[in-house]
């Protein structure tokens, strides 16, 4: 198996788009926030012969956490389901205004991480093929599906233990890519603003140990602070200090679930998010 170069520029993918063995990957990803959804704006326009890569849907949806790392085996079909084997050559690229790498950098890595190693970046994303006046489609194309046999490197993942380790050992640098205003813990993080966009959210109560799901309001999503009151209102990107009641948006659920939820809410940084879609059932 033959290795690539990282990054490829956008002449060179032009001039081999119908090569056999390369398979272009539209990797577009956008933060909740912003509205936008990748899927749809991959159909209106991307690369000829492009397949979508969905970093929502490839995923551990087990997991309690967002966008960890599928298996093995579910990664191994779903590339195999986008005309991927061992041979090919993956082009990535994301449509990404600013920089044009933002999501594809993440796929890049997983296929490195599950040890596929002819795997490049398109240099300045769709963005920059555009700018150079390179041909786009609306139209989606069909690919046959490949057999792709995947061995996972550990190597490229760092774990909980790693990291608390490292606080003493300090045998490498943590890098922290969120903006100040989250590294800090000024901002809030963001979130989906509807149910169709959004998995449950996972609150856990400090008095039982219990997490309970909920799924967010359709209009703006709620994140309780302390026993304050203070939530996080998307509507008006501001945050909001009030008395919690039986009528709070998405807490009303919550209330009934767990008579004392308000007494023992966790802190903000302690919620997370459900791997599916279950609301208001016991998560444990």
């Amino acid at each position: 198996m033959s290795r690539v170069t990282s990054v490829v520029s956008v002449n060179w993918l032009n001039s081999r788009l119908l090569t056999p063995n390369i398979r272009v990957i539209d990797a577009s990803w956008h933060l909740p926030s912003t509205g936008r959804k990748a899927r749809e704006e991959y159909v209106s326009k991307h690369i000829p012969d492009a397949q979508f890569f969905d970093i929502d849907g490839c995923i551990d949806k087990a997991s309690p956490y967002v966008h960890m790392l599928p298996s093995t085996k579910e990664f191994e079909e779903y590339v195999g389901k986008l005309g991927i084997n061992n041979h090919t050559h993956v082009i990535i690229y994301d449509n990404n205004e600013k920089f044009g790498t933002l999501s594809a950098a993440r796929v890049w890595w997983a296929f490195k991480a599950f040890g596929h190693p002819m795997v490049s970046i398109l240099d300045g994303g769709l963005p920059a093929w555009c700018r150079e006046g390179k041909q786009t489609t609306n139209k989606e194309s069909k690919c046959s599906p490949e057999t792709f046999k995947a061995t996972f490197h550990s190597s490229m993942v760092k774990y909980y233990d790693d990291v608390k380790e490292n606080l003493l050992k300090k045998q490498f640098q943590l890098m922290d890519a969120r903006p100040p205003g989250r590294f800090m813990g000024t901002d809030p993080e963001p979130v989906a603003t509807s149910v169709e966009s959004a998995p449950s959210h996972c609150v856990l109560c400090k008095k039982t140990g219990r997490r309970w799901s909920f799924t967010p309001n359709t209009r703006w999503w709620t994140t309780v602070a302390r026993c304050s009151a203070q939530y996080y209102d998307s509507t008006s990107a501001q945050t909001v200090t009030r008395p919690v009641t039986r009528h709070t948006p998405c807490a009303t659920a919550l209330y009934r679930r767990e008579e004392m939820w308000r007494q023992y809410i966790t802190l903000p940084e302690t919620v997370a998010r459900c791997g599916s879609i279950k609301p208001f059932s016991c998560c444990n």
